[in-house]
C-alpha cells in the first residue's frame, strides 16, 4: 500500500517526532551528516526509549548504563558521539513528505511461527511484517520472501548468539539491481529469540542482525538493527510516552542504548560481528543486553579473531509485561531474503551459532540443516556447511550461501502452511 502525504499513518508518524524532538532537540550536543545521513549526538537520558519515562524507570536505566559504561562508551576514532552521549540517526522526513510504505505488512504468528521477515519501510518507525496465516484453510504465500534458518529450538535459555559476516573478507555483499526505492527487496541475516505471550498466542521476540535494503538509509545501504515485538508484530501496545507503536526499529522501538560507537540504521562497508542477547536480572527486574563483538579476518581460510565485547544496550521485561506478558522460549537464526521489485541475489556466512541453557550454563551451538536450506524452504541458494577448522571454532558450523532469489510458501515451524 503506498502511503501518500496526509494518510493517517504518516500524520501519526509525523506527530510522534515532533513530540520527540520538541523535548529532546534542546539537549541535542552535536548534529553532523555522514554518508548522506544526519545524526544528532544525545545525552542517555534523552534517547526516544527514555523520554517521558517514570522517575523509576529513569533511575534503573540510569543504574544499568553507569555499570555498561566503562565498556560501552569509547573516547576513540570509532565512535559516532563524544563520550557520555547516544547516536540516533534521523528519521527519513523525505520519505514522510513523499509517501511510502509506512506500515504495509503486519502478521499474526503463532508460537510455532519461524518465518519471521523484515518488511520495508519508509522509516525507522514503522517497518512493518508481512502476514503468515492459515486461516480459513487457505496458504497464504510468504510471496516475495525465503530463507535459509536453523529450525526453532525450544531453549531455556539465559544466552543467544550468533556469528554473522558480509562484506570485507567474509562474503560479497548481496545484490539489489534496478528500483532501489523504499519498496524494494532485502536481503537480511540475523537472530531470532521467541516467546508466547501469556494473555493471547501472539509471538513476542528479541531481534538483532544485518539487512541490506533501502529502508534506512538515503540509498540502499548495510546496515545493523536491532527489534523486538511483544504483540506478534501487529503492533498493538503503544511503546513509551509520546505514543509510538510497539513495533518499531532500533532506538524508536524502545530499545534503551548504552554505546557511543553504534548507530542502529547507519550505512555500514561491511558487518562482521558476534551478536548476542544475554538475559540479566538485577534488584529492578529482567532485561536483555545486547552484546557485540567485532570480528578481523584476513582471508577466508583464515581464523576470524574476535575484538573486544561492547555491551550495546538493552530491552527491559516491561516491553513485555505492559503489553501481553510472556518468557523467550524458542531461538533459531538464519538468513533471509525478498525480491521486491527487481533483481535479487544473495550472500552472507553466518560462522557459527547457539545458546546458553539456563540450567548448565555451558554454550550449545547449533546448526542450519540441509532440509531448511533446500525447497520448499530454502532461497535457492547455494549453500555450503563447511568443516573448516581453522575459521569456524566450532568446526562444521560455518555455513556459506549465495543465488538468487526464488518464490517459496510460507514456513511455520519447519513446515509449509497447512493448506
Amino acid at each position: 500500500m503506498k502511503i501518500p502525504p496526509g494518510h493517517p499513518q504518516t500524520d501519526e508518524l509525523r506527530e510522534y517526532l515532533v513530540k520527540y524532538y520538541t523535548i529532546a532537540g534542546p539537549h541535542v550536543d552535536d548534529t553532523y551528516r555522514l554518508k548522506g545521513f544526519v545524526y544528532d549526538c544525545l545525552p542517555f537520558a534523552y534517547q526516544p526509549g527514555l523520554i517521558n519515562v517514570s522517575a523509576d524507570k529513569m533511575k534503573k536505566a540510569s543504574d544499568r548504563y553507569e555499570r555498561a559504561k566503562a565498556t560501552a562508551q569509547k573516547d576513540s576514532p570509532e565512535a559516532m558521539c563524544p563520550v557520555g552521549q547516544i547516536p540516533l540517526p534521523r528519521v527519513r522526513l523525505k520519505v514522510l513528505r513523499e509517501g511510502g510504505d509506512l506500515q504495509i505488512k503486519e502478521k499474526d504468528f503463532s508460537s510455532k511461527t519461524r518465518s519471521l521477515s523484515l518488511a520495508e519501510s519508509a522509516t525507522n518507525l514503522s517497518l512493518g511484517k508481512r502476514t503468515c496465516s492459515s486461516d480459513a484453510g487457505q496458504q497464504w504465500l510468504n510471496k516475495g520472501y525465503s530463507y535459509c534458518q536453523t529450525q526453532s529450538y525450544p531453549v531455556d535459555a539465559t544466552y543467544v548468539d550468533v556469528t554473522l559476516g558480509v562484506g570485507g573478507n567474509s562474503a560479497p555483499l548481496p545484490k539489489l539491481t534496478g528500483n532501489t526505492g523504499v519498496s524494494g527487496g532485502h536481503n537480511i541475516n540475523q537472530l531470532w529469540w521467541l516467546g508466547t505471550a501469556t494473555q493471547y498466542p501472539y509471538t513476542i521476540s528479541l531481534e538483532a542482525g544485518w539487512v541490506l535494503s533501502g529502508a534506512f538509509a538515503e540509498e540502499l545501504a548495510l546496515t545493523f538493527f536491532v527489534y523486538s515485538t511483544p504483540d506478534g508484530y501487529q503492533s498493538i501496545c503503544s511503546q513509551g510516552e509520546l505514543g509510538g507503536k510497539s513495533d518499531q526499529y532500533n532506538l524508536h522501538g524502545g530499545f534503551v542504548q548504552y554505546s557511543n560507537i553504534v548507530a542502529f540504521g547507519s550505512p555500514l562497508q561491511n558487518f562482521q560481528a558476534k551478536i548476542g542477547y544475554r538475559q540479566n536480572e538485577d534488584s529492578d527486574g529482567t532485561y536483555w543486553e545486547l552484546e557485540y563483538t567485532p570480528f578481523t579476518l584476513n582471508g577466508y581460510y583464515e581464523a576470524y579473531v574476535l575484538e573486544e565485547t561492547t555491551s550495546i544496550g538493552y530491552w527491559d521485561s516491561d516491553r513485555f509485561s505492559e503489553c501481553y506478558g510472556g518468557e523467550m522460549n524458542q531461538y533459531s537464526f538464519g538468513f533471509e531474503m525478498n525480491q521486491g521489485d527487481f533483481e535479487t541475489v544473495a550472500s552472507g556466512t553466518i560462522f557459527q551459532g547457539g545458546y546458553t541453557p539456563s540450567d548448565t550454563n555451558v554454550y550449545t551451538p547449533i546448526r542450519i540443516d540441509t532440509e531448511f536450506c533446500n525447497a520448499p524452504y530454502g532461497v535457492g541458494l547455494t549453500w555450503n556447511p563447511n568443516y573448516l577448522p581453522n575459521v569456524a571454532p566450532n568446526s562444521g558450523y560455518l555455513v556459506t550461501f549465495s543465488g538468487d532469489w526464488a518464490s517459496v510458501s510460507c514456513v511455520e515451524s519447519g513446515s509449509v502452511c497447512p493448506r
